[in-house]
């Protein structure tokens, strides 16, 4: 991965502003050059999947979420039984997004 860093100066004395620029691009090409294998996650949807996450959201006994005092808490006892349920049903699959070059 290639890297650019650079110190600004502006109209302000004391302030400087710093910019870094990571070219990813230049990685994956050097990947693809060398036949590495490029991964990436992702969440494969459709509608089975999706009837079932539905199914477990209704059927989940929200008491424990009802019975919280504080809204915060409430909050993340909702959003932890969601996402449960969310990596359990549609989980993260790892693909080969790996393209040949033509030579």
């Amino acid at each position: 991965m290639e890297s650019k860093s650079q110190v600004l100066g502006t109209t302000l004395p004391d302030h400087f502003s710093q910019t870094l620029h990571l070219d990813h691009d230049s990685l994956q090409q050097k990947n693809l050059k060398q036949n590495k294998a490029i991964y990436k996650y992702i969440r494969v949807t459709n509608e089975k999947n999706t009837d079932y996450l539905n199914y477990l959201l209704a059927a989940e006994d929200w008491g424990h979420v009802y019975q919280q005092h504080a809204t915060d808490t409430a909050y993340k006892e909702f959003i932890q039984t969601v996402t449960y349920y969310f990596d359990t049903v549609i989980s993260l699959q790892k693909v080969n997004i790996h393209k040949q070059i033509k030579k």
